[in-house]
């Protein structure tokens, strides 16, 4: 679990959440606001794909972590979400581990 250094600021501000993947599933995670970093750390185990049925923003259904009890809903306002991805492994790398998750074999 990454968590912020700082308490994040009432009123407008922009998150940043930047993870760059490494081998094995595992992520390197910094957090940002406006641009300022808050917390890094390291996630074990980052999913192949984010979801099959799309994303959840502003709750999560699931338990991630023991540091709260889903859905967790925010109370502010999302004005505007950007995404970006860059490919982390070779297309046949990534496509051979989309297929051992799909079929439930590491």
């Amino acid at each position: 679990m990454i968590t912020s250094t700082k308490p994040l600021p009432t009123g407008d501000c922009t998150i940043g959440i930047d993870h760059v993947r490494i081998k094995g599933g595992s992520a390197r995670v910094k957090l940002s606001v406006d641009d300022e970093p808050i917390g890094d750390g390291m996630v074990s185990d980052v999913p192949v794909m984010i979801s099959s049925v799309g994303m959840d923003v502003g709750s999560n259904p699931t338990d991630v972590s023991d540091a709260y009890v889903a859905p967790f809903e925010i109370t502010g306002q999302i004005r505007k979400i950007e995404i970006s991805t860059e490919r982390a492994m070779r297309p046949d790398d990534e496509a051979a581990a989309e297929f051992r998750t799909a079929t439930g074999t590491q």
